[in-house]
C-alpha cells in the first residue's frame, strides 16, 4: 500500500529578470544547451520530453516575448525589471498516474490563474521524476507586472492551495511542496 506522505506534487516559482533569461531558460528547458545533450542520449531508449506549449526553438520563444512587449509599449524595460516568470511543476518519479492528463490538466489550471500569455510548456522525462517547466510572461493590461504576477508568500500559498484543490486531488496527491523562498534565478532542471 503507497503511504500518502509520498504522494506529494511539488510547485515552484522563480523570476528571471536579466535580459537574456528568456532565452536561456528556453534554451535549457528544450534541451538546447550543449552541456545538456546527455539528456537527449536518454531519447535512444524513448523517452522524449513534450512541448505542450510554445514553439521549438529558444530564439522564437524570445521573439514572441518581444513581440508581445513590443506591442504592449512596454520596451525598453528598465534593467530590473521581471521579465519572465518560470513555475516548475514535479511529481514523484514512481507516480502511477497519466502524466500527459496531469500537465495537461496543470497548464490549463496555470492559465486561469495566472492568466498572462504563456511562452513555453514543456515536459521533462528524461530526468529522475517528471517535471514541467512553463515561461509566463508577466503582461497584465499592457504592463509588465512580475511582481505583482508573481506575487508575494501569502500570494504564493494561495497558489500552492489553488494548484492542491484543482488538480492535486483530483490526481490523488496530497498538497503540494511549496519551497519557504523563490529559487534563485539559478536554473533548476
Amino acid at each position: 500500500r503507497e503511504s500518502k506522505m509520498l504522494r506529494k506534487q511539488f510547485i515552484a516559482l522563480k523570476r528571471l529578470s536579466r535580459a537574456n533569461h528568456i532565452t536561456v531558460a528556453s534554451r535549457h528547458n528544450l534541451r538546447e544547451i550543449q552541456a545538456e545533450r546527455g539528456f537527449a542520449n536518454r531519447n535512444l531508449m524513448g523517452i522524449t520530453n513534450i512541448i505542450l506549449e510554445g514553439e521549438d526553438s529558444s530564439e522564437k520563444i524570445k521573439n514572441i516575448a518581444n513581440k508581445l512587449m513590443k506591442n504592449a509599449g512596454v520596451l525598453p524595460l528598465r534593467k530590473n525589471a521581471c521579465r519572465c516568470i518560470e513555475l516548475l511543476i514535479s511529481i514523484p518519479k514512481d507516480t502511477q498516474i497519466n502524466l500527459i492528463d496531469f500537465f495537461k490538466d496543470s497548464l490549463n489550471w496555470i492559465k486561469s490563474f495566472y492568466r498572462v500569455p504563456i511562452l513555453s510548456a514543456v515536459i521533462h522525462r528524461d530526468e529522475s521524476t517528471p517535471h514541467m517547466h512553463v515561461l509566463m510572461l508577466p503582461l497584465v493590461e499592457n504592463k509588465m507586472q512580475g511582481d505583482q504576477v508573481a506575487g508575494d508568500r501569502t500570494k504564493i500559498k494561495t497558489m500552492g492551495d489553488s494548484f492542491f484543490q484543482n488538480i492535486g486531488i483530483k490526481y490523488g496527491f496530497t498538497p503540494p511542496l511549496i519551497p519557504k523562498k523563490n529559487h534563485s534565478n539559478k536554473g533548476w532542471n
